[in-house]
């Protein structure tokens, strides 16, 4: 196919990363990483491919995000880990096609196409942890050559698997944080987010403010100027 194709082209171009070697879009990662800064990119965020397996990659918070293609794309990759991602834009977060024994751990993967797509007998994953929402289409998608695929804890509510995993959506919404306090206004993974923000305009109003003598409840206690402030 087209996308085959252009996948090839950007393998043969890709710059090796890792290590010491800090990591920019569209490189492929060789050696154990921890990204000091997130990366806007546009087709591919990082590569694993086939000839470089057991690889740590551990993104420590920071964003990956793009407009179209892949935000890890692996390739015939076994035994390497991908972990504390935040990976947001893309047609798919993470990308796994004939890559086994590999884990996903603890990244927030969100506002794609497709979470997480694990295709062409990509087996016995463990996907641990995660927080997926918000992604348009699935957010996770598994084909029926990819069995033994496994991992408790994932934060979901959309998914198709052609395999025996047993994936289970979870009452969690995702998270909406218009004033950038770092707390959410809805219903929200605890394991991943803050929730209760009862007035997500204002940064200086939710759970952990102060309160403070200005008839506002800037705590979110559902108490007004109450005796402690």
């Amino acid at each position: 196919s087209i996308f085959t194709l252009s996948l090839f082209a950007v393998f043969g171009i890709a710059k090796d990363c890792g290590g010491d070697v800090t990591c920019a879009c569209g490189d492929r990662v060789i050696k154990d990483t921890t990204l000091s800064e997130s990366l806007s990119c546009v087709n591919i965020g990082l590569i694993i491919s086939a000839d470089h397996n057991f690889i740590d990659l551990d993104c420590a918070g920071n964003t990956i995000s793009g407009s179209i293609g892949t935000g890890i794309h692996m390739f015939g990759v076994t035994n390497a880990k991908v972990k504390n991602c935040v990976i947001n834009g893309f047609n798919v977060g993470i990308y796994l096609s004939t890559s086994s024994q590999n884990t996903l751990f603890e990244n927030i993967i969100s506002e794609n196409v497709n979470g997480i797509n694990l295709v062409a007998h990509s087996k016995d994953n463990k996907i641990e942890d995660n927080f997926l929402c918000g992604n348009s289409n699935l957010d996770v998608f598994v084909d029926q050559n990819s069995t033994g695929n496994h991992g408790p804890g994932n934060s979901l509510t959309k998914f198709k698997s052609y395999s025996t995993w047993p994936l289970i959506p979870t009452k969690y919404g995702c998270c909406i944080d218009q004033d950038k306090d770092n707390y959410c206004s809805d219903y929200v993974d605890p394991d991943f987010f803050l929730g209760g923000d009862c007035k997500d305009i204002d940064p200086n109003i939710n759970p952990g403010a102060d309160e403070i003598c200005d008839n506002l409840d800037n705590d979110c206690d559902d108490k007004i100027d109450e005796e402690d402030s």
